[in-house]
């Protein structure tokens, strides 16, 4: 196994982690949906028209259509950027406004109440909700990190909005893509290589497990997300 430099903030963690990892990687699969437990998105006119509207043109599963429109809108190959890439979205919204027995509802994550407090400032309207994400890139990132979480980990991020209101101004592409590492258990963080490696990323990032939201906070912004990164791919081995 070839290790690359990445700083000696964390060369201590790395070396931890690799002297005892295994050197066979898990595949990685579709992420799981969402506990039914989780608080509705209601998307006027369903998702089938927003996608359409966007440009995709292969079937998409309605619980992941939010995941592929932010990839649409603004991932790093999106065919249209800017408000020429949600105009259409927009249009469809907008005429399917009112047309209650056409809506599809489809994971939500967070309450709309904390949406609305906790990422937009504002109270949103139900049904204008998917828009309000759509439209803001960094909220459609952090609902693609969110639903990435497991259901512990993300009741812990819907009980602390201050955590999310950070993610969301400052960190949510990092969020995005390397949520899925993150793992809340009985109020503590659990980290890449367990119990051992514990002391080495709590000094990395001078933030303790036992304050996952202040661990989280120093993980997605360290040198521009990638500790994270490595976060993340330490806890595939």
């Amino acid at each position: 196994m070839t290790c690359f430099a990445v700083g000696g903030r964390v060369a201590g963690v790395v070396l931890l982690l690799l002297s005892g990892c295994s050197l066979s990687i898990l595949p990685c699969g579709s992420q799981p949906l969402p506990a039914a437990s989780s608080p509705d998105l209601l998307v006027p006119g369903g998702t089938a028209a927003l996608l359409t509207a966007a440009g995709v043109q292969v079937p998409v599963e309605p619980a992941r259509a939010v995941l592929v429109l932010t990839r649409q809108l603004y991932g790093p190959f999106a065919p249209l950027t800017g408000t020429n890439a949600l105009e259409p979205v927009r249009a469809a919204l907008a005429t399917a406004a009112g047309r209650r027995r056409d809506a599809e509802r489809i994971p939500g994550l967070l309450p709309l109440a904390t949406w609305g407090e906790a990422v937009f400032g504002q109270a949103v309207a139900e049904a204008n909700l998917v828009a309000r994400i759509l439209s803001d890139e960094r909220a459609s990132f952090l609902y693609c990190g969110l639903f990435a979480l497991d259901e512990e980990t993300l009741a812990f991020f819907v009980s602390h909005p201050g955590l999310l209101r950070t993610v969301h101004r400052n960190a949510a592409a990092s969020f995005a893509a390397y949520s899925g590492g993150l793992r809340v258990r009985g109020g503590r963080l659990h980290v890449p290589g367990g119990v051992p490696a514990g002391a080495a990323w709590e000094q990395a990032l001078k933030a303790s497990t036992a304050d996952p939201a202040r661990f989280v906070e120093r993980l997605l912004e360290q040198d521009g997300g990638r500790l994270a990164a490595l976060f993340e791919a330490l806890g595939r081995l």
